[in-house]
């Protein structure tokens, strides 16, 4: 397992995942969530929802979410010549359907926001993480993952693109 202990080491690029508990962000409600899809689907120029079976939605513009702009700060921070998206992933039953096992394009740090997801990380050896609130796990791109909503989950996946 690859615990580390700053906020700061979340950010650098690396060959591995990462694990990282922090607290102090402050916590995101079921209502901002709730805010967010409605705001998603209401209006013309947001990309519209994916809703997966079993009620799994995944909403591509997390502009109005104020509370992960600190978030996106440290990015902006410690990867300053970096693009990113920010992505709201929601389970609404512990037997939603996800993505399944799959690679992304970029870096990917995910928050979790509310509920417990189970995440499958296939690094040097297979790892797997519960994820509660104020849990974050580092993803490198390209390494295979697979997440199983545990609880009703709601999660923020911040895509750190490569450095051009």
């Amino acid at each position: 397992m690859y615990t580390i202990n700053n906020i700061e080491e979340l950010f650098y690029p690396s060959e591995h995942h990462k694990f990282y508990k922090d607290d102090s962000f402050e916590k995101i409600t079921w209502d901002e969530v709730i805010t967010n899809i409605d705001a998603t689907v209401c209006q013309e120029n947001r990309p519209p929802l994916k809703i997966l079976d079993n009620l799994g939605i995944v909403s591509h513009d997390t502009t109005d979410m104020l509370k992960t702009y600190p978030i996106r700060d440290l990015i902006k921070k410690y990867r300053p010549n970096i693009d990113f998206t920010v992505h709201l992933y929601v389970s609404l039953t512990s037997v939603s359907n996800t993505f399944g096992k799959h690679n992304d394009f970029t870096d990917v740090i995910i928050w979790q926001c509310l509920g417990i997801t189970r995440w499958t990380i296939y690094d040097k050896q297979t790892v797997q993480y519960d994820l509660k609130p104020g849990e974050f796990l580092y993803i490198p791109r390209n390494m295979f993952h697979d997440t199983i909503p545990i609880t009703p989950r709601a999660s923020i996946s911040f895509g750190l693109y490569p450095e051009s």
